[in-house]
This record gives C-alpha cells, structure tokens and sequence, in this order.
C-alpha cells in the first residue's frame, strides 16, 4: 500500500517562504561576507552569490571594449535586480513592466516598457528601428 504525502501548504504559501527564507539568508550572507560578495536577486526564488565586481554591467563593459563599441551606444532591458547594474551602465536601460519594484525604485529615472509575456522588447525594438524619432507607448 503507498502512502501518498500531503501537504498543508499551498504553492504560493511554498513560495513566499522560500522568498522569505532568501531574503534571510541574503541578510546572513552580508553579514558574514560584507562587500566581498555580490549578492542579488535575479528572480524573487533566485538568490545570486558572486564575486564582487561579476555582473551583467562588468559583463557588457568587457564587450564593448572588445568590439570596440561604447556603452552610451548600447541599449538593455531588465527586470531583475541583477540587471541594475547593465541597466545604470548603459546609453538607453529600460525596464520591463513586469520587474521587481526595488530595481524601479533603484532606476527610477529609466522608462519602463511592458510586460515580457507580451512580447515589450521586440515592440519596443520594432517602433525604435521602423520609427526612431517618435516617443514610445507600450500601450
């Protein structure tokens, strides 16, 4: 006879529990690690240890200088904080409807776009490329 186990616990309950034992663990890492780790969310169930100096701004620098291309010229869309960096480091950062609100509060002054599942990038990039001087509205 197989037992079957149940839980309790809904699946959003699930996830605000782990979000909450992140955010805990995230407190306990800088405590312990200080600014000798980068740490930062990339999804609200994704908690991101690094080394100092290792994000998606140090990422696109090396890239551009490669190419040979300048960070002014670049554009980047996020919604998470480890974008914050790429985003603050680039000519035009943008971020997505859907982003989590501390990255909007950190970037204030960046214009936010839509919402990934419909599809706000490639609208974006589509109106940018077809009409380059007119301001964008996701609606």
């Amino acid at each position: 006879m197989s037992k079957k186990c149940h839980s309790a616990a809904s699946p959003r309950s699930a996830s605000v529990a782990i979000t909450t034992i992140l955010h805990r663990l995230q407190i306990q890492l800088y405590e312990a690690l200080g600014e000798r780790a980068h740490l930062c969310f990339s999804a609200t169930d994704c908690l991101e240890v690094l080394p100092v100096g290792c994000n998606k701004g140090a990422a696109l620098t090396v890239l551009t200088q490669h190419l040979g291309l300048s960070l002014r010229d670049c554009m980047a869309f996020g919604d998470a904080m480890n974008d914050r960096e790429m985003l603050g480091s680039v000519g035009s950062g943008f971020i997505m409807g859907n982003a989590m609100p501390q990255l909007r509060a950190e970037l204030p002054h960046l214009p936010v776009i839509g919402h990934c599942r419909n599809q706000a990038v490639s609208h974006y990039l589509t109106h940018w490329l077809d009409y380059p001087h007119l301001p964008y509205s996701p609606e």
